[in-house]
């Protein structure tokens, strides 16, 4: 589950909102370098005519057509072992350069500044102040 919080950054003021943690259908990865969220779909695609076989996306264009288009990360069957390495080399890298990686599940927005991955998007400090808006989603 995952939360929004209203973020102050420490270092130059900036005020944002922040989405902390995935949903049912995806989750976050982040970017080590600039704090950037990349959300990823959890499952493969379930289709009516494949009888819940799923859409192989075994493609990189296949499988970037699927990540361009949230509307399809409904509930489905895992990746296979290909689909998921295509996957993984798609979502590796963030815009800026930085490597990508999973938001990590242990490291609430209280944690301290040094575990924190998240940055504001002025001035990329992580001296953030989070408070929960009390806007849940799955």
């Amino acid at each position: 589950m995952g939360q929004m919080y209203d973020v102050t950054c420490g270092a130059c003021g900036h005020c944002f909102e922040q989405a902390v943690g995935g949903g049912w259908s995806w989750y976050n990865k982040i970017c080590k370098d600039c704090g950037t969220l990349r959300p990823v779909p959890r499952n493969a695609m379930w289709t009516e005519d494949q009888n819940e076989q799923g859409i192989a996306l075994a493609t990189p264009e296949a499988m970037q057509a699927y990540l361009n288009d949230r509307s399809l990360w409904r509930r489905g069957p895992g990746f296979s072992d290909r689909e998921y390495e295509i996957l993984s080399a798609l979502t590796a890298r963030c815009t800026c350069g930085g490597e990508m990686v999973m938001e990590p599940a242990d490291v609430m927005p209280q944690e301290s500044n040094a575990k924190r991955l998240h940055r504001c998007p002025e001035c990329r400090s992580n001296e953030l102040n989070f408070i929960p808006s009390g806007l849940l989603f799955d």
